[in-house]
């Protein structure tokens, strides 16, 4: 267990550093601590995918889930936010079970499993526990699709959006996903049947409804063009 945390913390320096890049961002400095979280956690997510493996990160407050193994980091009080944790959750997501982190970035478990599904058609139990315990009151789901290779995020118990993070640059527009997705824009589009790419940007689709696409749509390709 210990073996990969460590060698995960110790890799090269060179390597990307995921919040440093996401810092840099001015959208991303004007999220919320808990849009923050969930934009740290789709780096996470599509670093997972690019390395051909499924995962799945819970942001929120929810007892919905049974803890496998110990949380050596609660004690501690461990975030998302600290040096080099980015580059441990990569592979502690990778553990069966899911990661999950309150609103502050806080890790309350990992490897946990989840006790609120609902069934997701054509997928598996990973895609039905995002699902499930997304269904709560504010409660953000994040999940690395092995299958599909594609990142997937759960709000209101339904996919609001998905990202292909093999995409040249798609890594820029997460900050902006994250603000629509929590934005009310974001919870009218939700749970509708229609995928539309998000402000004319490749690699990131939102899910929405005929008389959302007409009424907004428009005006917010307008607005990511500015």
């Amino acid at each position: 267990m210990f073996g990969f945390v460590l060698s995960a913390v110790a890799q090269k320096e060179e390597e990307k550093n995921m919040l440093a890049l996401l810092e840099k961002s001015k959208d991303f400095k004007s999220l919320s601590k808990f849009e923050k979280v969930q934009a740290i956690s789709i780096q996470i997510a599509s670093e997972v995918v690019k390395q051909g493996e499924g995962s799945l990160i819970v942001i929120g407050k929810t007892k919905s889930y049974h803890s496998i193994f110990p949380n050596f980091f609660k004690k501690g009080k461990i975030s998302v936010f600290d040096a080099g944790m980015e580059k441990v959750l990569v592979k502690l997501a990778q553990v069966d079970g899911a990661i999950i982190l309150d609103n502050n970035g806080f890790i309350q478990a990992y490897g946990a499993r989840i006790t609120k599904s609902s069934t997701f058609k054509g997928a598996g139990t990973r895609h039905s526990a995002a699902k499930g315990i997304s269904q709560e009151k504010g409660v953000v789901a994040v999940l690395s699709s092995e299958e599909d290779k594609v990142v997937r995020i759960f709000n209101g118990g339904t996919v609001v959006a998905e990202i292909n993070p093999n995409t040249k640059g798609v890594e820029n527009s997460v900050s902006k996903l994250v603000k629509f997705v929590n934005s009310p824009d974001g919870a009218v589009a939700a749970g509708a049947a229609i995928a539309i790419p998000f402000l004319s940007i490749p690699g990131v689709i939102v899910f929405a409804g005929s008389y959302y696409v007409a009424k907004n749509i428009l005006k917010l390709t307008q607005k990511g063009q500015k």
